[in-house]
């Protein structure tokens, strides 16, 4: 495996592992902050729509200064941004201070894809995909569980301060073990204009959107934390606790879906996470016993990685058979801006229909993403496997 796969894998999980001791906190933060529930869900609306606006600019300035400055540079933003969260005594600082922080992801955002998928050989891809979601998955499942002993000395504030300091240790390994591979020749920018003159992309964009917003009305959003809270009545520790278990356990699940993407396409890898991680979310929502409540969330957990792997595969071959790295800009742009209609449209369902409304308006989307799958075409959803046999060129497209 290339370097840079082991380098982006390694510093995405300590990145990972200290966002992850106070990510989980997050919207108990903003309540603490004067935050109502409708503003927690705006807060991450203005975040996860942040996330969406700067992947086309990332992706043109990739493909035209590189895949390691898009990468680094962001990394180093980081650590002010994260002191800033840290002393914010009221939700709007948070707001305004979590949307920066994701638009220096959104910018890194198709560096990312595109140094993973041109990186790793064809016949690997899946697996590259794989590790570096583990190590992801590493910091995850780490992270919650390191903050589960500190946030009781240190506060969700001394953990955002640790955040800033990891941010520049990270920026500066990057800087210096990071390397720009040469690349093919690439298509030419595609507009925004021409991409949506292509029919034949937007099965693709409908359905990644409504893979979108369903992550952010799950696990990825503010509202399991909201609900083990009220519902089952948990502590910053134990809602610390139940993440970091439940990521742990996880950490098979991009293995898993790096077997199901080899052997069968992307297709299947999103069709069987999406099914998993919704089903025993429910569960979970009405699990009461510890044994329970814990065995369901970490089998959610678990395809949530497999789906998680599949959705950064299915990506890269797009982007392989489009143009690189701004035709992910692009469609990252379009989804995630759908995507950030999740938490406001979540918080609106729970304060009309009670916490586990939530759940069940994801689960229908779910329903939909997956009936979808059946629309895009087949050839997109190529295996690497396949690829590798059909001598398909390497593809030239991650946080």
């Amino acid at each position: 495996m290339h370097p840079n796969v082991w380098v982006l894998s390694f510093t995405v999980g300590l990145m990972s592992a200290a966002y992850y001791t106070w990510a989980p906190l997050l919207p108990i933060h903003l309540r603490e902050l004067g935050a109502s529930d409708f503003q927690v869900g705006l807060t991450y609306a203005a975040a996860t729509l942040s996330l969406a606006l700067f992947q086309v600019y990332g992706g043109r300035l990739a493909d035209r200064f590189g895949r390691k400055p898009l990468i680094t540079f962001p990394t180093f933003t980081f650590a002010p941004l994260a002191i800033a969260l840290a002393l914010g005594r009221h939700w709007t600082v948070a707001l305004l201070v979590l949307a920066a922080m994701n638009a220096m992801t959104s910018l890194q955002i198709p560096g990312f894809i595109a140094l993973m998928g041109e990186s790793a050989p064809p016949d690997q891809k899946g697996k590259a995909f794989a590790l570096f979601n583990f190590f992801w998955g590493v910091g995850i499942a780490g992270g919650p569980g390191i903050g589960a002993f500190l946030v009781g000395s240190l506060g969700v504030r001394g953990l955002m301060l640790l955040t800033a300091g990891m941010s520049l240790l990270m920026g500066f390994t990057r800087l210096w073990l990071l390397q720009e591979p040469a690349r093919k020749e690439e298509a030419s920018p595609i507009s925004l204009r021409t991409l949506m003159r292509e029919r034949s992309l937007y099965p693709i964009v409908i359905l990644l959107s409504l893979i979108g917003v369903v992550f952010s009305l799950t696990i990825m959003g503010p509202f399991v934390p909201l609900y083990a809270r009220d519902v089952l009545s948990l502590g910053e520790k134990e809602i610390n606790l139940l993440y970091s278990v439940g990521a742990f356990a996880a950490l098979i699940g991009p293995f898993l879906g790096g077997i199901v993407i080899d052997r069968y396409t992307s297709r299947a890898g999103l069709g069987l996470g999406l099914a998993g991680h919704l089903g025993l979310l429910l569960l979970w929502m009405g699990s009461r016993r510890t044994f329970s409540t814990l065995l369901s969330f970490a089998g959610s957990y678990i395809f949530l990685q497999v789906t998680w792997t599949a959705y950064d595969t299915f990506l890269s071959d797009v982007a392989a058979a489009k143009g690189g790295g701004s035709v992910i800009g692009l469609i990252g742009t379009l989804t995630s801006s759908m995507g950030a209609l999740g938490p406001p449209l979540g918080g609106l369902v729970r304060d009309s229909w009670g916490p586990g409304a939530v759940f069940w308006l994801a689960t229908a989307l779910g329903v939909l993403a997956i009936g979808g799958l059946r629309v895009v075409p087949g050839e997109v959803f190529s295996s690497s496997s396949r690829q590798a046999q059909e001598e398909v060129a390497g593809p030239s497209p991650k946080r």
